[in-house]
């Protein structure tokens, strides 16, 4: 019950985003299909790419049961991103699709994005559950049914691992761009970025480390700041246990956990813009974390094995940096979505493709 209010909360909140106006999804109701006792595709990973994808597999075949896995009742994430419009380049015309690709523009919070597909995915009739997924064999025993499984999952994707790291056709292409630490925290009131050549450039050359700032727009009286430095690869490894689920916070855990020499250009900078620009710290607000710039890619994003076609899409496919990602995993949604309707039903299960059309490589 209260994995099913959870998922209505989110709901509702996605209905307020439209209240005071007339829209095609306000006006729509969910489409009259079996409450999938017995789903025909599941898809693990109930993120925007997961969702994107497992709503326009259903609109290309809406006779489909689909049935949609995720571990968190509330979504994880909430930065801006930035949206390129050709990521919507091959979604289904569906006037509901197109009028929540609309409603996107050039930017968008991930939770916000999050709400408007869980409301749309409703709509259509896909049901959508809070379950940890820990093994595919308990998932096979659990709905015989299924004939697809979709890995929508993540970096660290379970189906990625068992079905096609197993047979090493997994993470094939690996390479590290640059290792990072963040340290994210909010000012009271709105937040000012230091000048580069008279305030910045300066306090760089007393720092151990190179770093830049991103200040965001205030909200609520405060404005949310990300130092962003970068460290070497050992540095990384020594706090790479803070992620950016689990941080580590400054004001209640200190340097503890942090090399000396990071700390020390932390410290240097933080205590610049407090007394050059006056910056209020919100206490509390400071947490720091790892960001591992990589990217890579899985060498196969189709297998077949227990009579079930097993398909990877977004993070569980491939990585690239930041904004990146959420764009290039609505592209391969949409693709994948086509794929699937296409061999699912012309070809009846008696091949499966090997990748998607156009985006192999």
């Amino acid at each position: 019950v209260e994995e099913e209010a959870a998922l209505m909360r989110r709901s509702i909140a996605c209905t307020a985003l439209d209240q005071g106006k007339t829209s095609l999804l306000q006006k729509s109701v969910s489409i009259a299909r079996p409450q999938n006792l017995a789903p025909t595709v599941i898809f693990v990973g109930g993120g925007p790419v997961g969702l994107w994808t497992a709503i326009q597999l259903q609109l290309r075949s809406p006779h489909l049961s689909i049935l949609v896995l995720e571990k968190y009742s509330i979504y994880q994430r909430s930065h801006l991103l930035l949206v390129n419009p050709n990521s919507f380049e091959g979604a289904h015309g569906d006037p509901l699709l197109q009028e929540l690709i609309g409603g996107i523009g050039k930017a968008i919070r991930t939770n916000v994005l999050e709400d408007k597909l869980l409301l749309l995915a409703a709509r259509l009739g896909i049901r959508v559950q809070i379950s940890l997924v820990t093994a595919l064999k308990e998932l096979r025993e659990t709905y015989p049914s299924a004939k697809v499984i979709v890995g929508s999952d993540g970096t660290r994707s379970l189906v990625r691992k068992e079905e096609f790291d197993r047979r090493g056709a997994g993470i094939g292409n690996y390479d590290t761009l640059l290792y990072i630490v963040d340290v994210k925290y909010e000012v009271v009131g709105t937040g000012v970025k230091m000048r580069f050549l008279d305030q910045i450039y300066p306090t760089i050359k007393i720092m151990n480390h190179i770093a830049e700032e991103y200040v965001g727009k205030p909200r609520d009286g405060k404005s949310p700041i990300t130092l962003r430095l970068l460290v070497d690869r050992n540095t990384h490894e020594q706090m790479k246990e803070a992620s950016f689920k689990s941080p580590l916070n400054l004001s209640t855990q200190g340097r503890t956990g942090i090399p000396a020499a990071l700390f020390e250009s932390i410290s240097v900078w933080l205590n610049v813009k407090a007394i050059v620009l006056g910056e209020k710290r919100v206490k509390g607000s400071e947490k720091v974390n790892t960001v591992n710039l990589s990217v890579y890619s899985s060498q196969e994003v189709f297998t077949e094995s227990h009579g079930i076609l097993h398909a990877l899409v977004g993070d569980a496919s491939f990585g690239v940096p930041f904004f990146r990602a959420l764009n290039c995993g609505l592209i391969c949604g949409s693709k994948l979505a086509k794929t699937l309707a296409e061999y699912m039903y012309l070809s009846c299960f008696t091949s499966y493709p090997c990748s998607y059309p156009s985006v192999s490589s």
